[in-house]
């Protein structure tokens, strides 16, 4: 941040202004390729630590209540694929941020960029919130496989109510981590990609 910092003190006097905005671009450049390194190696741990739990728990043969659909192979392959997919897309971004050779490519690159990783937390929490509210809802009034006791039982209009109200709090408190989550994982980077792109749009090259 101090070389940036003492680049655009360079930038900003008379002298060889064309040469302080290379190297300010340059810099930005190496910046920018890093962050979106760090969000591709984030997301294949994130995608890795997924796989491996699933393998150590697995509801259908730790619990004693019906597993729901959410957890049935059809919907883990078609979740993994989607994961895969953007593993690719954060790869093929920071690939091309790193080839880039102009003010305009990489203001281009930063923007596909943010749109990917919005996507995908965007998908991420969608997913969360169906996950929770499915299993709490299966939770609480599947009867269980060895007992046949029902947690919470729907008499009336009143009871769907209560539970639909405990599992929306459940969803939100849960999105709510998720989100903090995110925030901590790829905040922080979009956050300087962000700051990238506001530098970069002050330069002339």
């Amino acid at each position: 941040m101090k070389e940036l910092d003492l680049l655009k003190k360079d930038w900003n006097k008379e002298t060889l202004p064309k040469v302080s905005s290379e190297a300010i671009y340059k810099m930005i450049l190496k910046k920018s390729s890093s962050a979106v390194k760090w969000i591709f190696i984030i997301s294949i741990i994130e995608f890795s630590l997924g796989v491996i739990s699933g393998f150590i728990y697995h509801p259908e043969a730790n619990s004693e209540y019906k597993t729901p659909w959410i957890y049935g192979w059809p919907t883990s392959v078609f979740v993994s694929c989607v994961a895969l997919v953007f593993i690719y897309l954060f790869y093929k971004n920071h690939k091309t941020i790193s080839a880039t050779n102009s003010v305009k490519g990489l203001l281009e690159s930063i923007i596909k960029t943010r749109k990917t990783v919005k996507l995908y937390v965007l998908i991420n929490l969608g997913y969360m919130a169906i996950l929770t509210a499915t299993v709490l809802s299966y939770a609480l009034t599947t009867p269980s496989t060895v007992t046949g006791k029902i947690i919470f039982e729907l008499n009336n209009s009143k009871d769907y109510l209560i539970i639909g109200l405990v599992i929306l709090l459940a969803t939100v408190f849960i999105i709510g981590i998720c989100l903090l989550i995110y925030f901590l994982l790829y905040g922080i980077l979009m956050r300087k990609l962000n700051k990238n792109y506001k530098e970069l749009k002050q330069l002339d090259l």
